[in-house]
């Protein structure tokens, strides 16, 4: 099952939240959320995780971050999350989980959970899993079952370890083909086929640093991404009866997907685990310009995916979709289009005035002021982007600029007249 739907209110910096996570009434297997540090990207995961989980269990989750969970502003002290699903021809309605939160007069929070259908075998069959931002380490802990709590458990605490990635090796090995899943890791991590050998001292991975070295010497990207993949497939191992083969399907959290990768690598990671793991439905936030450019519109492959833009409006955090085709963008375009809030390499300064002469210049009857104000900003503009060259050279490139701009506001004063 896919989630198309998730409804947020009163919590945290969230006033009220309803957002369609479908493609013309198609669920996606990528969602990604974009934005600035704090908009509520790991907060907008983070109740999408708790409503996922068990009601006695997901009060212990809110805790482990904060008592503020719900909106300070809410006068209520009553909070919801809604996560909705595909529909099924077996019921008459959406499947959802809808989970409430209140203050109670001593400052605790009550949590109570609805579920339609109320059929515990519909939901035994959601699987799902999260990775927080520090995601890195590894060692040695082992699970005896899979609970949702627990695989989500990085997300809300940043110092809980992955799953060890051998163990989980050597247990998948009794069940499925390892060469199988080698293929799959080796092509997350940019490796050529063969790189990945079970030898009897352990794992060890050939690649630019030397011939098949232990996983604890390999570079911070190529640990985090590797724990996260291989304590996925630990989960996945306790969910099942029986692993049938590699593959996956489920609900995957990843937050801020670039930790720790090259640019190169921020570019690939949407493709390669979409390729690779193409039954799972990923749910992803990044800050990453690459990341977003790799996401959206491309040609390269088939995927149905959905970039949600947070930004901050009017003291409360709003969402827009990208529909823009970013993969047609240079990366200097991408950071000049929607999803980066229509960013240049001009200073702010400079972009503070271009809008005001853009404003003036729309202007159907300018008044006496507003063609003074026009000449000003002309005579500022000289000033910070043209300031006098230091070499001959520099000067004439300047002066050419600069006349380059007076001609184009030479025309729109024209346009006023």
């Amino acid at each position: 099952m896919k989630i198309t739907r998730v409804i947020i209110d009163n919590i945290k910096c969230f006033d009220h939240l309803d957002l369609d996570l479908t493609n013309i009434g198609s669920s996606n297997d990528l969602i990604i959320f974009l934005g600035n540090n704090g908009v509520g990207k790991t907060t907008l995961m983070r109740c999408m995780a708790i409503c996922l989980c068990e009601e006695s269990a997901a009060g212990g989750l809110i805790e482990e971050i904060t008592n503020d969970w719900v909106r300070k502003e809410n006068k209520k002290g009553k909070a919801k999350i809604r996560i909705e699903f595909e529909k099924s021809i077996k019921y008459k309605n959406t499947p959802y989980i809808e989970t409430t939160i209140k203050k109670t007069r001593f400052g605790e929070l009550d949590l109570k959970q609805t579920l339609y259908p109320k059929i515990s075998k519909f939901w035994d069959k959601v699987f799902v899993c999260g990775y927080g931002a520090n995601r890195r380490s590894y060692g040695t802990t082992s699970y005896n079952e899979y609970t949702v709590t627990d695989a989500v458990y990085s997300m809300f605490n940043y110092s809980t370890p992955m799953q060890n990635i051998e163990l989980n090796i050597r247990r998948i090995e009794k069940e499925i083909d390892l060469e199988t899943l080698f293929r799959k890791i080796e092509n997350i991590l940019v490796l050529e086929t063969g790189s990945i050998q079970l030898q009897r001292a352990g794992i060890h991975i050939n690649g630019p640093w030397g011939s098949y070295m232990p996983i604890g010497t390999l570079g911070d990207g190529y640990q985090a991404v590797l724990a996260w993949v291989m304590d996925m497939y630990g989960w996945k191992m306790l969910y099942e009866d029986k692993l049938d083969d590699a593959e996956i399907e489920g609900i995957v959290f990843v937050d801020e997907i670039e930790q720790h990768l090259h640019p190169i690598w921020q570019a690939e990671i949407i493709k390669r685990l979409s390729m690779q793991f193409p039954k799972v439905q990923f749910i992803i936030s990044t800050h990453s310009p690459l990341v977003a450019l790799n996401s959206v519109g491309s040609s390269i492959y088939e995927l149905l995916s959905k970039l949600v833009v947070l930004e901050w409006q009017d003291n409360e955090v709003k969402t827009s979709i990208v529909d823009e085709p970013l993969v047609e963008l240079s990366y200097g375009q991408l950071l000049g289009s929607e999803a980066f809030g229509h960013l240049s390499d001009k200073s702010t300064a400079v972009e503070e005035i271009l809008r005001e002469m853009s404003k003036l210049a729309s202007i159907d009857n300018p008044n006496r002021d507003q063609i003074v104000k026009l000449e000003k900003i002309k005579s500022e503009l000289k000033n910070m982007m043209f300031p006098e060259g230091s070499t001959f050279i520099e000067r004439i490139t300047e002066r050419e600029y600069y006349q380059e701009l007076e001609k184009k506001v030479d025309y729109m004063k024209n346009l006023l007249k």
